[in-house]
């Protein structure tokens, strides 16, 4: 794949994440460094999430929430 259709890539998955509540460009990119893949991140626990520098105890509900709809908040 070439460099620009990478660039292109990674700002639509960035994109889709800045659509959750309290996750911005910076927290987006974060968690696509720590985590790689959309994914990745839909399948990881709050406790996960918040390893991920500058994501904190809401912006990870919220996150886990956003790929667990209907289902409640789960801490481990």
């Amino acid at each position: 794949m070439g460099y620009h259709n990478q660039r292109r890539k990674k700002r639509a998955f960035s994109s889709s994440l800045t659509e959750i509540p309290g996750v911005g460009e910076t927290r987006a990119k974060a968690l696509l460094k720590h985590f790689k893949t959309i994914a990745a991140i839909g399948d990881a626990e709050i406790d996960e999430l918040r390893a991920v520098k500058g994501v904190s105890l809401p912006a990870a509900e919220n996150i886990y929430n956003h790929f667990h709809p209907g289902g409640e908040t789960r801490e481990e």
